[in-house]
């Protein structure tokens, strides 16, 4: 009985561990909590990010970032394992957007070659690393792609500015509408496209929520207006529309629109799940608890998820919803996920980052960034090593093509730029080393997959060079191939990469050149002797009776920053010549050299020193540059003649030239031009004249660069800072362009009518711009291009543009503010750096004007500038009004850029044409 009793307890007990144990399975198995772990986590200093996408399926990351100016977009698989890097260079806005696992959606923002704003869409097949479509929108700015799908053989995209429609097959436009004030969403329904915007500035419009629900089919566009109006969202087959009193009106879409029924809203709320709009959400924590609500209008559902999130009042919650039910909310540093239609939920998952500003999420993939990195999170288990991957790049941004890795100490190679290693899961010292470069080191904390940049500076040396002569010191250069990497006169000093130079030494006439290889810091020594003989007694010049009781008269044009100039004033006053010298930094002075020169030593580049040897007034010789003391002794023992020798370096010749002329110019300086009587004197038809003065500036006046700039400025103005700063601002820039345009043409008219010669140069420019704005659209102006291209790889012109861009760009953001001052400098600059946009008819009427009387033409070229700036006071007038005058203004701006070629064309026809009869003198109407 005992043993029965014995067995009987311990069947009793195995029995209840069985049970228990299946209790805690049941309740480990049930726990509602997610488990995501960290992916990879990307960081840097040198970089700012801007945006990072998941793709739909999850299976790639797009980050877009700027790094010393210039605007990137690299692209990630999800483990942040590198696949290509788009570079977009100098531009000043960019977004990327997913239309599906492989293609990418990419909108540039930049400045074209005419400093137009212009927008591009870019489709790239992230698996094949090339674009497959782009279409560029002149006149345009894209931001905040907020969707974007393909529908047949159209891709249609979302901005809050544009709606776009871009026929795939053609890469072509196929249609674009501009909202009054923004647009909000895009979807399908059936065969129709659907779209809700917002039409109207109207306070207490927008107070009673008006939108319009607009209906695409094929060609043919349906708009309807509604009050009251959240959002759009999908039921089943059919449009709903979200109002704010608790009801969805449910609309059947196909073969018309028509209402079908209301349905009653557990929440209300204009937040709809991605992409296509299934669900109404809400997140909210009225009691400090986080809370999210979603209904479910197809199934009348409420789903309602607490959140464990730690909240206090006034923070910020970031937060997106799916369709298939995941979501992830944030706050700070920390957010969830889960599945509301499972309950499913995460706990608390603390990032890094130092506050998380975005989010972009995929089923199973979550990225969160700040400005600085980003992380990405996956529902998936720990794995046992992390990979550390390196893109090691020099300066320029190339990748390096060999280099070493130690990893604590262990040794690793690498080619190609790139790196990867799997390792346990630790902190690492890792330090990369690549011949020529100077290594770098950084610590690794290496708790998840992790990419790094690596930028490696070259190696640099130092090497000076001390330079003497007993002719003064010499000009020193170090030249690397044909260029100059540095100079110096007497002392050269500059950090180099290693490798061969070349080291040129001018002294007096003499040039030695010296090929070196640096290595390691290195210190050069130059000694000059030139053997110079003291003159003699009898050689002694005299200017009071050198030639013949005629006196000598030398006149110097130099600079004290010329080395030449120097030597040649200490070779006279060794020779006891007493010389005049004329400094050419002064104003005047230059003008005299200036016309000296060209009229003696025309066809060669200016030099200095520029001397001029005068018997009594008699002209014997023209010397440029530096001469040796007998060559001197021998030109100033000249004698007058009917020929003048012209010396120029090694180059000896005769020409008869006017010694009268050159004497009074060195004496009495420049006398004002001769007046061309004839010319001015020309009676023209006063009716004519201004009818084509006031045709000239209406050609000039359509100006889309100017156009684009200032709508962009008054509405920011407008934004910022109201109205009336708007109109302030708006009047200080039409002022600043109407005064500097005109002051420029005062400047071309005086010069033109001073040097009539350059009447024929105006038209041969006027008619190569005829010529430019007639390949232009054509769109084979790109050999011009090409030609011009050796300019823009000039250090100088290129610092200058970009510095001068710079300027640019800073004055228009500040004058947006509403200043007087601002708006009054940026219309200054803008007159200018937009200038080439349409400067051919100025030139045309600069030619017309040079030839009249000062006073008329004075009054005729305010007329030109008064009608040039009248769409710009239109523009202004439109902005600030607003409403259906803003939006003629937009629509009519944006047909402008888009029939660009056409007024290409015919501005290219008008501009031959003019360039024709002025040459023939047929379009003056003489009395």
């Amino acid at each position: 009985m005992r043993v029965e009793r014995g067995l009987a307890y311990s069947r009793v007990f195995a029995l209840l561990a069985v049970l228990l144990f299946l209790a805690y399975a049941a309740v480990v198995l049930a726990e509602p909590y997610e488990k995501w772990v960290l992916a990879g986590r990307i960081l840097g200093n040198s970089w700012s990010l801007d945006k990072a996408v998941v793709s739909p399926g999850g299976k790639f990351l797009a980050v877009v970032y700027r790094e010393s100016g210039k605007t990137k977009i690299g692209l990630f698989t999800s483990d942040l394992a590198p696949v290509g890097t788009l570079d977009l260079s100098y531009i000043y806005g960019a977004d990327a957007f997913f239309i599906n696992d492989t293609h990418l959606l990419v909108a540039k923002n930049y400045n074209n070659n005419a400093g137009v704003p212009e927008a591009s869409l870019t489709l790239y097949d992230v698996t094949k690393g090339r674009a497959t479509l782009q279409v560029v929108l002149p006149g345009t700015q894209l931001s905040g792609i907020g969707k974007a799908f393909v529908a047949g053989r159209v891709l249609y995209v979302l901005t809050p500015k544009y709606i776009l429609g871009i026929d795939v097959p053609t890469s072509r436009l196929s249609f674009i509408e501009s909202p009054i004030n923004r647009a909000l969403q895009l979807l399908t329904v059936n065969q129709s496209v659907v779209s809700l915007t917002i039409e109207t500035l109207c306070h207490v419009c927008l107070s009673l929520n008006e939108k319009v629900v607009s209906i695409l089919r094929g060609t043919s566009k349906e708009n309807y207006t509604y009050c009251h109006v959240l959002s759009l969202v999908r039921v089943g087959e059919y449009l709903g529309i979200v109002f704010d009193n608790n009801t969805i009106g449910v609309y059947r879409i196909d073969p018309k629109f028509s209402y079908v029924k209301s349905i009653r809203s557990e929440i209300v709320s204009a937040s709809v799940s991605a992409p296509e709009y299934m669900y109404i959400y809400k997140v909210q924590a009225p009691d400090l608890k986080v809370r999210l609500t979603v209904f479910d209008p197809q199934k009348a559902a409420v789903y309602e998820v607490l959140l464990p999130l730690n909240y206090s009042k006034g923070d910020e919650l970031r937060f997106a919803v799916l369709d298939s039910g995941f979501f992830v909310v944030a706050n700070g540093r920390q957010f969830v996920a889960g599945n509301f239609t499972s309950g499913r939920v995460s706990q608390a998952i603390y990032s890094s980052l130092s506050s998380i500003q975005d989010l972009s999420v995929a089923p199973g993939v979550i990225v969160v960034r700040d400005y600085r990195g980003l992380e990405v999170y996956k529902l998936l288990q720990e794995p046992r090593n992390s990979t550390l991957m390196l893109e090691v790049v020099n300066e320029e941004g190339e990748r390096v093509d060999s280099f070493t890795v130690k990893v604590n100490n262990t040794e690793y190679r690498g080619r190609g730029g790139t790196f990867n290693l799997s390792l346990p899961r630790a902190v690492y010292s890792v330090t990369v080393e690549a011949q020529g470069y100077v290594p770098s080191t950084f610590t690794v904390n290496l708790s998840s997959n992790e990419y790094r940049r690596v930028v490696l500076e070259k190696r640099k040396v130092t090497v000076r060079v001390h330079g003497e002569s007993n002719a003064g010191q010499p000009e020193l250069y170090l030249l690397s191939g044909a260029r100059e990497v540095a100079r110096g006169v007497g002392y050269l000093e500059a950090r180099v990469v290693p490798g061969v130079y070349t080291l040129r030494v001018i002294f007096l006439n003499q040039t030695r050149e010296w090929t070196v290889t640096i290595t390691n810091d290195t210190e050069f020594f130059f000694f000059g002797f030139s053997q110079v003989a003291a003159p003699k007694p009898s050689e002694q010049f005299s200017n009071a009776t050198s030639g013949g009781n005629k006196p000598l008269l030398v006149v110097v044009y130099g600079s004290d920053a010329c080395q030449e100039c120097r030597l040649t004033k200490q070779q006279l006053s060794r020779l006891g010549v007493n010389y005049t010298y004329k400094e050419t930094s002064d104003r005047k002075v230059l003008e005299e050299y200036k016309e000296l020169y060209d009229a003696s030593v025309k066809g060669y580049q200016y030099s200095i020193p520029f001397t001029l040897v005068f018997k009594g007034q008699c002209l014997v010789a023209v010397v440029v540059g530096a001469q040796s003391d007998d060559a001197w002794r021998n030109i100033l023992n000249l004698e007058c003649s009917n020929t003048t020798l012209v010396v120029y370096g090694e180059s000896r010749t005769r020409i008869p030239l006017n010694s009268t002329f050159f004497y009074a110019v060195v004496t009495k300086g420049l006398v004002a031009p001769l007046n061309h009587s004839a010319e001015s004197q020309a009676s023209v038809s006063q009716t004519a004249l201004l009818a084509l003065v006031v045709a000239l500036a209406a050609l000039d006046s359509v100006n889309p660069c100017t156009f684009m700039v200032f709508s962009a400025l008054l509405l920011a103005a407008s934004a910022f800072s109201g109205r009336r700063k708007a109109a302030t601002t708006a009047a200080a820039f039409i002022l600043a362009v109407y005064l500097c345009y005109f002051l420029l043409g005062l400047g071309l008219v005086r010069v033109v009518a001073s040097l009539p010669v350059l009447r024929f140069l105006l038209v041969a420019l006027t008619a190569l711009m005829g010529v430019y704005m007639l390949l232009k659209s054509l769109g084979i102006q790109g050999f011009v291009a090409g030609a011009l291209t050796p300019l823009t790889s000039i250090k100088p012109l290129r610092s200058l543009s970009e510095r001068v861009n710079t300027i640019q760009k800073v004055l228009l953001e500040e004058a947006r503010k509403g200043s007087i001052a601002l708006g009054f400098a940026a219309g200054a600059l803008v007159s200018f750096t937009l200038l080439p946009c349409s400067s051919g008819p100025y030139l045309v009427a600069s030619v017309l004007l040079a030839r009249l009387p000062a006073l008329t033409g004075l009054a005729l070229l305010a007329v030109y500038n008064l009608v040039f700036v009248l769409p710009l006071v239109a523009i202004a007038a439109a902005v600030i009004l607003g409403g259906r005058l803003l939006l003629a203004l937009e629509s009519s701006t944006l047909k402008i850029n888009l029939a660009r070629r056409l007024l290409d064309a015919l501005l290219g026809v008008a501009l031959l044409l003019l360039s024709a009869w002025i040459l023939y003198g047929s379009i003056f109407i003489y009395s």
